[in-house]
């Protein structure tokens, strides 16, 4: 729906920035799915159980909030910069977000770097905490992303917002975040099914059929 009023209303930055950020909800949907697509059949995809503690899963829920800020703003940037696309029917320009395209982005790349400073704090607290190795490559693998997302958005500023940076910068976003959605997987386990036999009960009425 929203798709198509970004269309009748001419690639409106503020419709384009909410049709983005409304597909990585659907991303991550689409990630846990498969996840549980792939437990089989001897394990409980309704049931968890941590296997990190408290704490950790605490920090790993700040990592998360402070990523969804910096994708939010990171739309606000896109928004306020100078690709609108092409211009509408009368040959007039497509209007942009109404703030300074260079504070909006100075206040993209600070928030980066706090994210990019969490996740090595979490590095470390994962580290100390002797995590099983999964969860720590997976986080490992999420501050790679992000110091390759840094890079490639201060190559973007500094070439002018370059529309092939741009791009590759929200593939790398789009990486990032199922990452993200694997490390918080990881952070759980599912137990096995537990089958329930009731009294008087044979063995063919609850062995598996061969």
């Amino acid at each position: 729906v929203i798709g198509g009023l970004v269309v009748i209303f001419r690639l409106n930055p503020y419709l384009v920035a909410g049709h983005f950020l409304l597909t990585i909800p659907v991303l991550a949907c689409a990630v846990i799915l498969w996840h549980r697509a792939g437990l089989g059949d001897d394990l409980d995809p309704s049931r968890s159980v941590p296997i990190v503690t408290t704490e950790l899963r605490w920090l790993s829920y700040l990592l998360l909030g402070a990523l969804t800020i910096v994708t939010c703003i990171g739309s606000i940037v896109a928004g306020a910069g100078p690709h609108p696309g092409a211009a509408d029917a009368s040959g007039k320009p497509i209007p942009r977000i109404d703030i300074a395209f260079r504070d909006i982005a100075v206040l993209h790349s600070d928030s980066a770097l706090f994210l990019i400073g969490l996740g090595l704090a979490s590095l470390f607290a994962f580290h100390r905490s002797n995590v099983p190795d999964a969860v720590h490559q997976r986080l490992r693998l999420v501050f790679e992303l992000m110091i390759i997302q840094g890079a490639l958005g201060y190559f973007q500023y500094f070439l002018h917002d370059s529309p092939v940076i741009v791009e590759f910068h929200i593939a790398g976003l789009t990486c990032l975040w199922v990452a993200m959605m694997f490390f918080f997987l990881s952070l759980h386990e599912h137990p096995a099914k537990v089958v329930v036999v009731a009294m008087g009960d044979t063995l063919a009425d609850v062995a598996p059929a061969t």
